[in-house]
């Protein structure tokens, strides 16, 4: 009986936590959902890189993102130190820089370099970064991910 009340219970606090995979990037493209299948990070003294490979039925994607080293966390940036590119399956590559027209905000939640993660959110209006008025909206972009020191 001890066993059984000791396996309800776990099953009921397990049931109250969400799933969070520790590895991930997630985003919003125009009204569509892609999550990450594949990431991976590096950082050194000036800065952290993430890549994330996102898939939705079939259609994928790249997202990098480039933090400066000097951003904290909790301080929004309006991609003034940080930038994220969009890559479409079909090579077409979108920035929410302003060179290119671009707006948006980036945001690092968690940072430990003691288990060398790092973590945010990011949105904005991204450009193709050929040139003319091609966009797409991105909202709910979120990362969690390792990364490596160089």
């Amino acid at each position: 009986m001890r066993t059984l009340t000791v396996g309800i219970a776990l099953l009921l606090f397990s049931c109250g936590k969400s799933y969070h995979d520790p590895n991930n990037i997630s985003v919003t493209v125009d009204g569509k959902t892609l999550q990450s299948s594949r990431v991976g990070g590096t950082a050194n003294a000036a800065e952290f890189m993430v890549d994330g490979h996102l898939i939705n039925r079939g259609d994928t994607a790249l997202v990098h993102i480039v933090i400066l080293a000097g951003i904290g966390v909790g301080e929004p940036d309006q991609f003034q130190n940080s930038s994220v590119v969009y890559t479409t399956r079909n090579g077409f590559t979108y920035s929410g820089d302003a060179t290119y027209g671009g707006h948006g905000i980036l945001t690092v939640v968690s940072l430990d370099s003691v288990t060398r993660r790092i973590a945010g959110t990011f949105e904005g209006v991204f450009y193709n970064i050929a040139g003319g008025s091609d966009s797409l909206t991105i909202t709910n972009g979120r990362w969690d991910s390792w990364y490596a020191i160089f």
